[in-house]
């Protein structure tokens, strides 16, 4: 392990270009002084190896960020979900919900929830049926 500045002057460049070659190929570097582990040094030789000139290997890397980030917000926006609970219904004027639940039955008029026995249940949906359950 060696610093940026280290790192720098073991490959003739300034501290300056490999913060920005480091930064750019996604390390987490700040300053001259942080450590560059052995996988970072290998990646950073391979990047100068390259024969790139380090600001073109630095616009290749933003370019390719930039572009991952593109497709992103594409993917993004192509996904999209509409928020269901925000849409108003558009058949029924009344909605009610039938919750099963093994206590505290009843009907809870604020948000419109029916709960009831699952014992129950069959005795209702035939009520239902027949007819014989007023909707008021």
């Amino acid at each position: 392990m060696m610093s940026v500045y280290e790192y720098a002057l073991d490959v003739d460049k300034t501290p300056e270009e490999i913060l920005k070659l480091a930064i750019s190929l996604g390390f987490d570097v700040k300053d001259m002084d942080d450590l560059l582990d052995d996988y970072m040094i290998t990646e950073l030789d391979s990047a100068i190896a390259s024969g790139n000139n380090l600001e073109e290997v630095i616009e290749e890397e933003i370019a390719e960020l930039e572009e991952n980030i593109s497709k992103e917000e594409q993917i993004k926006e192509k996904h999209k979900v509409s928020n269901p609970a925000k849409k108003k219904p558009f058949n029924n004027k009344k909605d009610l919900a039938i919750k099963i639940s093994s206590n505290q039955y009843g009907y809870d008029q604020n948000n419109l929830i029916l709960t009831l026995p699952y014992y129950y249940l069959s005795f209702f949906l035939d009520n239902l049926q027949k007819g014989v359950i007023n909707e008021d």
